[in-house]
This record gives C-alpha cells, structure tokens and sequence, in this order.
C-alpha cells in the first residue's frame, strides 16, 4: 500500500518501505516535515527528498493506516 506525500508542487504516492527517515523541520521558508527515501538522486550521493505540507502526526496515520 502507498501513502500520499503532498508538496506545494504537487502529490506523490511512496511506499512506506522507501521511506528512510522522517524528519520536522521548521524554519524561516519552511515549516513541516521532509520525508527521505532511501533512494537516491540521479548522479547524485544525496536521497531524495520531500517537503510535506502536512504534520508528523499526519504522516505517522497514514503509515500505520498502511500497514494494516
């Protein structure tokens, strides 16, 4: 099952078992949570990575909603 990331640009379907780590994050340009994969850009050594317009709680739902 997948769960909805939404960024200001647009939404993305993830499966929970490509997430690597979420992190809240909250600063002068962006206040919400950056979701990692443990994928990485291409030709790059960095993940890739989302910033969500939603809470940590919001996310945490929707991944155990998943497991089920």
């Amino acid at each position: 099952m997948f769960i909805t990331i939404k960024t200001a640009e647009k939404e993305y379907l993830v499966n929970p078992q490509d997430i690597s780590y979420i992190e809240p994050v909250a600063t002068a340009v962006f206040t919400g949570v950056r979701v990692f994969l443990r994928s990485k850009k291409p030709g790059s050594d960095y993940p890739v990575c989302f910033e969500a317009l939603c809470s940590l709680d919001e996310i945490y739902r929707e991944l155990e909603y998943a497991k089920k």
